[in-house]
């Protein structure tokens, strides 16, 4: 059949979304299908080879991260940092071959729902158990509630899901679109990621004045702000839990900002995330200013225990975490030039987007780059694959696509 290689090509590409988000320890494997996959198509003489040059950044990082292997001190932990971003370079290579045919999104888009709403429920589902078991309402919140992924990783995916169903038309059904928008939406909450809900805030700001510029009088304009106001200082001050992480956050940072060597000097043990978060930035930042061409990949560990030893942080130098910031972590790790092509990339995304009036793409990598100032986003495969190849899907296959749903496609 003419279409047959099409929709096998299509099928195998929604197979690994599903395993990405649902089923992490086998989406390796199932992204080595694309191997046979193109074997076959090249057999049968159904793809064509075309260079995408938005492609160039990841290749660009992994290179980088490559030739910084030279300097490290942790062969093991290198090679392995280098596994989990091959797919930097390997998914880009893989789409240098597409088929000639046109190759549609809707069905992957939908996929993308799909798992993130069957995570989501199966995480609620999960989380009644384990309420029922303790007793105790903590069972529905952070990685509690998120026992397949790390609770902003999770996040990420359920924003990615309500994304699709507000921007894309691949739903009929409006009640099956506001079911699944509710699960994404409670998958937010639950996860309890303070930056998911900052994003979140800021999106829903930004529907609201897109509404009120288009359609709402000169009053309910002006009235916008103070609605805005009121509506984030009730969530982040009454919805339970929200309130206690938002509370801290903003204390621990105006208590950073007024005095940086006291914060410091009095918070040595029994960090919480935020003062942990606070306290590695600055340590990275002095590990920057000290190599501006970076450590060596596989070095960050090492170089950052050292560091957060010698500002007497003993405690948390023994967990070895990484700086929660991927800025912070690209720029320690490859140096200043393997940030430039971390920021490249993402700049190159939305000018994309906005170019081709991709509105779940601007917003997507908004979210992205967001979601890297506070958790090193690239430094698991939850996060690499994932944003990789969404992203790489959008600027191979998109053009033809969003011109068929170009009345919903308007960026700023």
């Amino acid at each position: 059949m003419k279409f047959q290689f099409e929709k096998v090509y299509e099928y195998v590409l929604c197979l690994q979304v599903f395993s990405i988000i649902c089923i992490p320890e086998i989406s390796s494997i199932l992204l080595a299908l694309s191997i046979p996959v193109l074997i076959t198509g090249c057999i049968q003489r159904k793809l064509n080879y075309s260079f995408n040059f938005n492609l160039l950044p990841f290749v660009l990082l992994y290179l980088t991260y490559a030739l910084c292997i030279i300097n490290t001190k942790h062969m093991d932990i290198a090679l392995r940092y280098l596994e989990y971003k091959f797919v930097f370079i390997y998914i880009p290579l893989v789409f240098l071959f597409r088929p000639k045919s046109t190759l549609g999104l809707e069905r992957i888009y939908k996929t993308i729902v799909y798992s993130a709403s069957t995570i989501s429920t199966y995480s609620i589902i999960c989380s009644t158990v384990l309420f029922y078991n303790s007793n105790s309402f903590n069972s529905f919140y952070s990685s509690a509630f998120s026992n397949v992924h790390h609770p902003t990783y999770a996040s990420l995916y359920f924003f990615t899901s309500l994304l699709i169903l507000y921007y894309l038309p691949v739903f009929k059904k409006k009640s099956f679109k506001y079911c699944n928008m509710v699960l994404a939406l409670l998958g937010i909450y639950f996860c309890l990621s303070l930056a998911g809900f900052l994003f979140l805030f800021i999106w829903l700001l930004y529907l609201g004045i897109s509404w009120l510029y288009t359609n709402g009088s000169i009053w309910l304009k002006w009235l916008l702000i103070p609605i805005s106001v009121l509506f984030f200082y009730i969530t982040f001050n009454y919805l339970p839990h929200v309130e206690g992480e938002w509370k801290n956050a903003t204390w621990f940072a105006k208590s950073y900002f007024i005095n940086p060597n006291a914060f410091l000097n009095q918070r040595t043990v029994g960090l919480s995330g935020t003062e942990a978060r606070i306290v590695l930035w600055t340590a990275s930042f002095k590990i920057i200013i000290k190599h501006p061409w970076g450590v060596g990949t596989g070095n960050v560990d090492d170089v950052l225990s050292n560091e957060l030893n010698a500002m007497k942080q003993y405690e948390l130098a023994k967990k070895n975490y990484n700086p929660h910031n991927q800025y912070l972590q690209t720029a320690m790790e490859i140096g200043i030039p393997g940030l430039g092509i971390l920021l490249w990339l993402l700049i190159r995304a939305l000018i994309f987007a906005r170019k081709h009036k991709h509105l779940f793409l601007f917003w997507f990598t908004l979210n992205l780059a967001f979601n890297m100032l506070f958790e090193s986003i690239l430094q698991k495969q939850s996060g690499i694959v994932f944003s990789t190849l969404v992203m790489c899907l959008i600027f191979v296959f998109s053009t033809t696509h969003v011109s068929n749903f170009k009345n919903k496609m308007e960026c700023p």
